[in-house]
């Protein structure tokens, strides 16, 4: 079964919603980074982020005798999320070296640049969604439960399944 939980991005300072859905998956006020993986890696499925300019995406792909485990499981995730600063500051680093990356490549610095110019610095399009080094450096646990807070609201989640599950398991 496939299943997507969609929120409307909010906008905030630049990479503050990349490193929130990062981060996400990493502990909850049940279970620990480690535990959250073994749950997921145990039943043999797949829990994954997006992190887009117009939208933040949590994916979940697993076996449908699962299902409602791990659904229960990603309702946790996005209702009571801890952003755990050994985990915040894991996944700064590893933000970090992708924004470098992308200074590497000609093809990243051409559009980088192609954005900023249309869009303007300060709009949400004229920026990479990874942010600069100076907001991710800058950024606190803090910061990101505030942010997931505010955006990861239920009440503006869409969800999709696709799969074997019946009408009834869908409520």
């Amino acid at each position: 079964i496939s299943t997507r939980f969609l929120f409307p991005s909010k906008i905030g300072a630049p990479g503050l919603a990349h490193l929130t859905s990062a981060v996400l998956t990493k502990g909850t006020q049940h279970h620990n980074s480690q535990e959250l993986a073994g749950l997921v890696e145990n039943a043999g499925a797949q829990l994954g982020y997006e992190t887009a300019t117009d939208y933040l995406l949590l994916s979940l792909k697993c076996l449908a005798e699962d299902f409602k485990a791990l659904f229960t499981l990603c309702l946790e995730i996005l209702t009571e999320a801890n952003f755990p600063e050994d985990q915040v500051s894991l996944e700064k680093n590893v933000t970090l070296q992708g924004i470098r990356a992308q200074r590497e490549r000609a093809f990243s610095v051409a559009y980088s640049q192609f954005r900023e110019h249309l869009y303007g610095p300060k709009h949400p399009y004229g920026y990479s969604t990874l942010g600069t080094e100076e907001t991710v450096t800058a950024f606190q646990s803090q910061d990101l439960a505030t942010y997931h807070q505010n955006a990861f609201n239920l009440d503006r989640m869409v969800v999709s399944l696709c799969g074997g599950v019946s009408r009834s398991e869908e409520r």
